[in-house]
């Protein structure tokens, strides 16, 4: 899977094939794809092992606080594999149970932030704002490092916003 990955990584999805896994592996195309199953199942593997690390915010933080937890490893993953990451989007049946439940951990942060708003609507929010930074960081020849500072500030910016429950 490591090898599948790297050839995503370098060349977008188009570029996988069996056969060029098997070849940096120095095995056959049908010995990966016994190892595999079919190729849509190995793109499924592969996001569900990108994401696998999600999990939990630490325990005793503010939600904002879980939001930014939340939302940064989110994005450090985005940046890392892009492309897999344009391929999900592609394919909704790739869609991996780690991003289900991730969406409902933000949801809920967002609603233990606010009841004068709708959580769903400040959810697309804050997870376009996260794609579209991220998206286009990978697209142009932009510093990742440096421009993770903005993308945290901007996040920030848009918590800060989210009008209280009132007393």
């Amino acid at each position: 899977m490591n090898v599948a990955l790297e050839l995503l990584d370098e060349n977008g999805e188009q570029k996988v094939s069996f056969r060029l896994i098997a070849q940096r592996l120095g095995v056959t195309a049908m010995a990966v794809a016994h190892h595999v199953g079919s190729r849509s199942s190995m793109f499924k593997q592969l996001a569900s092992e990108i994401f696998a690390d999600m999990g939990e915010p630490p325990a005793g933080e503010t939600p904002g606080e879980r939001l930014h937890f939340l939302l940064g490893r989110y994005c450090d993953v985005v940046l890392a594999h892009p492309n897999l990451v344009r391929y999900i989007f592609s394919d909704p049946t790739l869609f991996p149970e780690q991003l289900a439940k991730l969406t409902e951990l933000i949801r809920s942060n967002i609603a233990a932030l606010t009841v004068n708003e709708q959580p769903d609507m400040l959810l697309n929010i804050i997870v376009d704002y996260t794609h579209g930074f991220a998206l286009s960081v990978t697209a142009g020849e932009y510093d990742a490092e440096s421009q993770r500072c903005s993308y945290r500030q901007g996040l920030d910016w848009i918590i800060r916003r989210i009008p209280a429950p009132q007393d």
